[in-house]
């Protein structure tokens, strides 16, 4: 999120719209938008609908702890353009994992 914060103005300027996808609490997500000065809207998707649709989960179950299989959301980047169509996305495997900006700047730019 903090690589979008810093292109936030440039992007919005050229018209893209910018929206991050959480499973988070709303607090805690609260939070760390303030702390992190996240200036664009944070939505929450506590039932991981979003994470499922786009397939940027990792299902488990914790056997032996009665629990139902979850799904952990990997870090993602997803360019979709005004029709729709997905032209980019980056799955990180860390939440370290970060998208190439040159890749995706690119194609945004094929967007236009």
């Amino acid at each position: 999120m903090s690589q979008l914060r810093q292109h936030y103005d440039a992007l919005t300027g050229a018209g893209w719209a910018i929206y991050g996808v959480t499973p988070g609490r709303p607090d805690a997500v609260a939070e760390y938008t303030r702390q992190e000065q996240i200036c664009f809207p944070v939505l929450i998707d506590a039932d991981r609908a979003v994470s499922k649709l786009y397939g940027v989960f990792t299902p488990f179950s914790h056997d032996g702890f009665n629990m139902p299989t979850v799904n952990m959301p990997h870090n993602s980047t997803v360019l979709i353009d005004s029709h729709g169509q997905i032209r980019y996305i980056h799955v990180g495997a860390r939440s370290t994992d970060l998208p190439d900006e040159s890749a995706l700047l690119a194609a945004m730019a094929q967007v236009g």
